[in-house]
């Protein structure tokens, strides 16, 4: 398990190196990858994955790091012939997090009676709504519609809320928009 977390850390370079070298589908197929085993390994034992912050390492080492490296692009390229480009690639990201993140949270909602531990189910419930409303925000925030109208996030918020009430992210992003 520690290796995988050390591989978060090493793709986590290569995937904002890969960015900024503008190899889309290259920083894509690796994030893909690396979410892939990272979700197999939280889906087999979620204990362990709590113990070593598997859904965080997820997050921080594919999402969070291509996010930026997109917003850094679309800001610097805004008005030029490259930016139209750059935002369907960044789209092209962000379903595929979400398909991946929706995908967790339907495992997770059909497992939730069989698991022990109702507690992890239920947090990793949240934070799969949480990251599933900050993507639907970044999706909506940079697509081209003048009004913008995010529907989609504030669903994922109120879920989100609505499973751990007590927890300050959902209230937080719901202010936000």
């Amino acid at each position: 398990m520690s290796s995988l977390v050390e591989r978060c850390t090493h793709i986590r370079v290569h995937l904002k190196s890969l960015l900024s070298e503008r190899e889309d589908t290259m920083a894509l197929r690796l994030s893909l990858e690396l979410m892939k085993d990272l979700r197999n390994k939280i889906e087999f034992d979620l204990k362990q994955s709590k113990e070593y912050d598997l859904e965080s390492a997820m997050w921080k080492s594919c999402v969070q790091v291509a996010i930026r490296e997109f917003r850094k692009r679309l800001k610097a390229e805004k008005g030029k012939r490259t930016y139209s480009e750059t935002l369907k690639s960044f789209h092209n990201f962000v379903r595929e997090y979400m398909n991946v993140y929706r995908s967790m949270l339907s495992f997770a909602t059909t497992n939730r009676k069989k698991r022990r531990r109702d507690d992890d189910v239920k947090d990793s419930l949240y934070r799969y709504n949480i990251f599933l409303g900050d993507l639907a925000r970044y999706k909506e925030l940079h697509s081209l519609n003048r009004s913008k109208i995010f529907k989609e996030a504030i669903q994922y918020y109120k879920k989100a809320r609505s499973i751990l009430p007590y927890r300050g992210m959902p209230y937080n992003q719901l202010a936000v928009i």
